[in-house]
């Protein structure tokens, strides 16, 4: 019995420790924070060109400001890959049977501390799948 509690102790130690998010938060591993999805720019017959309008750091937390097109009447679940010199931003519209396009200027935020070259791969997708990369850049 002595034992058990023993290792139940190490156990929640180890837990609390190194997988809590305020640990990760301070090791410097770059990770995605969120995004703040603002409201449609304009509405468009034909999609504008995705791009990366603006990159700027807060101290330790990256901000990109993305334009790019989506169906008018989104539901956006984002998701991304972060490490050194490699970001992929991952956006999908989780809303169908809308039957326009809009333009988008979001926020995408990120702990990363990494200043050398950067890649960004922005990808993409749907309800009917990946529409695919929408752009690569580089800061």
């Amino acid at each position: 019995m002595k034992y058990a509690v023993i290792i139940i102790a190490l156990l929640i130690s180890a837990c609390t420790t190194e997988n809590s998010p305020s640990s990760s938060l301070n090791s410097g591993t770059p990770q995605f924070i969120g995004a703040v999805h603002k409201e449609c720019v304009n509405l468009r017959k034909t999609a504008d060109e995705s791009g990366l309008v603006d990159y700027y750091y807060n101290k330790d937390t990256l901000c990109l400001v993305i334009n790019f097109s989506a169906n008018c009447c989104p539901g956006f679940v984002d998701s991304s890959m972060v490490s050194p010199g490699s970001i992929k931003l991952f956006v999908r519209d989780t809303l169908a049977n809308c039957r326009c396009i809009c333009e988008y200027t979001d926020e995408f935020n990120f702990i990363y501390s990494y200043d050398g070259e950067t890649t960004l791969e922005f990808w993409q997708a749907g309800l009917s799948g990946v529409y695919g990369l929408g752009f690569e850049s580089t800061f």
